[in-house]
């Protein structure tokens, strides 16, 4: 969902930097989001993995 800003007395210079700086904060998020569930994964992976080496 794009946010809608009002652009009155800013130049283009302004709202560029201000669309780029939104674009890093939206990539910085989605790769942590990212590398949280991949970590999740991980985790499970390794009870599961130390589970069925205790039954063994």
């Amino acid at each position: 969902m794009p946010v809608i800003i009002e652009v009155y007395s800013i130049s283009n210079l302004h709202y560029r930097k201000y669309n780029r700086e939104r674009r890093n904060i939206q990539l910085f998020f989605q790769r942590n989001v990212a590398i949280g569930f991949l970590r999740t994964i991980e985790k499970k992976l390794f009870i599961r993995d130390l589970e069925s080496r205790k039954k063994s």
